[in-house]
C-alpha cells in the first residue's frame, strides 16, 4: 500500500486539473497510516519458512504481500538465514517491489560473499532477465577473489544475453578450467558453438557430456546434430547405437528413409514450416515448395534439434496421425532451386495430373499439391456449380528459363477440361495476362 502510494502522489503533481485527485490520495494516505506497521510473526523466525511451506499445501495457494511482511521481520531477525533472504526477496518480487526484492539480495550477498548460494544464483537471475550488464560485472566483481566460478558464470550470463560470443567463450573456458565437471558451462558453450557454425566444436562439447551425465540420452540428440552438421557420421553412428537406435547403413553418410517430419526454419525472423522427409536421426530434405514470396528451401538437406517444437498429443488416436515438426540449424546441402510459381483451377482428373507430374519431373522441376482435398473452385456451368479445385505450384532448378514451364503448361493443360491459371508466372515471361484474368474471373480463384 505504502509503494502504490508513493506511485500515486508521483502521478498527482503531472495532473493538469486536480478534481478532486489530491483529496482522495490524502485521504487513503490517512487510511494506511492508521494501519499496524506490520501483522506479528506466527511462529518464531527460524521456523517461518517451514510453516508457510505446510500452510501452503493446506490452502493450495501462496499469498506473497502477506507473508512478504513476515518474511522481512523474519529476516531482520536471522540476517544470515539465506533461505529466508532468497524466499523474502522472492516474495516481494511477486508483489512488484522488484527494486526493493533486488536491494535485499544485493545486502545479503555482499555481507556473504565468500560462498554462492540460491540467494546469489536468484539475484544474478533476475539481473539477467531485466539486461542490467552493470549489475552482472558488479556481481562478478563481488565474487571474483572468493568464488571465481561464479564470477566466470555472470559473465557467461552477461556475454549470453548480448550476444557477445567471443566473452562467453573466454567465461566458459575460464569456469571450466576451475570446475571441468560443470555440465552448464559445458552445454551452454556447445549452444554457441553450434549457432556460430563451429559444429566440430560443439560436437567435442557434448561428447564430453555424454561421458560425464548420469542420464546422457538428450545430450546424444544435441551430440548427433552437432556430429550431422559436421559430418562426422561415426560419432552420429556411436551416438545413435548408444541410446538403442539402429541404423540401415554401418558406415559412410547416413541417409535413409525415416518417414515424414515437418522443418520450422525462420525467414527473417519469421517462422517457417515445411514438410520433410527424415533421412537420419537428426537430418531431413525438405519437400514441399515454398510459397511464391518465399525463398525456396525444396530439396535442402537440413540438420534439426531433435526437441519437438509441439508436444504430441495425448490421445493415441490422435498420436497415429501426429508428424512431428523439429526446428532446423543448420543446412547441410542447398536443393538448388529457384522461386515457386502458383498453378490454380479445376482438378483435370487423376490420369491427366498424373501425366503432367511424371513430365514435369522428368524437367527435373519439383511438384507439390497445397490444396485440401476438399478444395473446390465455382463453375456456372457445372451441376452443382463447383469443381473439384488443385492448387499447386512447380519449382524450377536454378538457371531454368520461366518461359520454358510457361510453354510446358501450356502443352500439358490444353487438352484438360478446363482451363487453369498462372498468372504471375504468365507475367514473369512477358506473355499475355487476359486468358489467366478469365480464369480467376470464371472460376472465383
Amino acid at each position: 500500500a505504502q509503494r502504490q502510494l508513493g506511485l500515486a502522489r508521483t502521478h498527482l503533481a503531472q495532473l493538469r486539473q486536480d478534481r478532486g485527485a489530491g483529496a482522495l490520495v490524502a485521504g487513503l494516505a490517512a487510511r494506511i497510516d492508521a494501519l499496524p506497521d506490520v501483522e506479528p510473526l506466527p511462529v518464531p523466525a527460524a521456523e517461518l519458512l517451514a510453516w508457510l511451506e505446510a500452510r501452503g499445501e493446506q490452502q493450495q495457494s501462496r499469498d506473497p504481500e502477506r507473508e512478504a511482511q513476515w518474511l522481512l521481520q523474519a529476516h531482520a531477525q536471522c540476517p544470515d538465514d539465506e533461505a529466508l533472504a532468497e524466499v523474502a526477496a522472492s516474495a516481494l518480487n511477486a508483489c512488484g517491489a522488484q527494486t526493493e526484492a533486488r536491494a535485499l539480495l544485493w545486502e545479503f550477498v555482499r555481507a556473504h560473499a565468500q560462498e554462492d548460494g540460491a540467494a546469489a544464483y536468484t539475484l544474478m537471475r533476475w539481473l539477467t532477465e531485466q539486461g542490467d550488464d552493470d549489475g552482472l560485472r558488479r556481481l562478478a566483481d563481488t565474487y571474483r577473489g572468493s568464488v571465481p566460478v561464479f564470477a566466470h558464470w555472470c559473465e557467461v550470463q552477461r556475454a549470453r544475453r548480448v550476444s557477445d560470443w567471443p566473452a562467453l567463450e573466454q567465461a566458459a573456458q575460464a569456469l571450466l578450467a576451475l570446475s571441468p565437471g560443470s555440465h552448464g558451462a559445458r552445454g551452454t558453450l556447445a549452444r554457441m558453438y553450434m549457432e556460430t557454425g563451429r559444429f566440430s566444436d560443439a560436437q567435442a562439447c557434448y561428447a564430453q557430456l555424454v561421458e560425464t551425465l548420469e542420464d546422457p540420452n538428450a545430450a546424444h540428440w544435441d551430440h548427433m546434430s552437432a556430429a550431422s552438421a559436421a559430418r562426422d557420421w561415426d560419432a552420429v553412428r556411436r551416438s545413435a547405437a548408444a541410446i538403442g537406435m539402429e541404423l540401415s547403413s554401418q558406415d559412410g553418410v547416413v541417409e535413409e528413409p525415416w518417414g515424414w517430419v515437418i522443418i520450422r526454419s525462420l525467414e527473417q525472423g519469421e517462422p517457417m514450416e515445411y514438410y520433410a522427409r527424415r533421412t537420419g536421426p537428426v537430418t531431413a530434405r525438405i519437400v514441399e515448395n515454398a510459397p511464391a514470396n518465399r525463398a525456396q528451401q525444396v530439396g535442402d538437406w537440413v540438420v534439426f534439434d531433435a526437441a519437438l517444437v509441439h508436444p504430441a498429443p495425448e490421445e493415441e488416436e490422435q498420436r497415429q496421425h501426429f508428424i512431428p515438426t523439429y526446428a532446423q540449424v543448420h543446412v547441410l546441402e542447398r536443393g538448388g532451386f529457384e522461386r515457386s510459381w502458383l498453378i490454380d483451377g479445376a482438378h483435370p482428373g487423376e490420369e491427366a495430373w498424373n501425366a503432367f507430374v511424371e513430365g514435369a519431373e522428368a524437367q527435373g522441376w519439383q511438384v507439390w499439391v497445397h490444396s485440401r482435398p476438399d478444395y473446390t473452385v465455382t463453375d456456372p456451368d457445372a451441376d452443382q456449380g463447383t469443381l473439384p479445385g488443385l492448387l499447386f505450384t512447380v519449382a524450377q532448378p536454378q538457371g531454368h528459363a520461366p518461359l520454358a514451364l510457361h510453354r510446358y503448361l501450356q502443352q500439358t493443360t490444353a487438352g484438360w477440361p478446363h482451363p487453369m491459371c498462372w498468372l504471375r508466372l504468365a507475367e514473369a515471361c512477358d506473355q499475355e495476362r487476359q486468358p489467366h484474368l478469365d480464369v480467376i474471373e470464371r472460376y472465383g480463384l
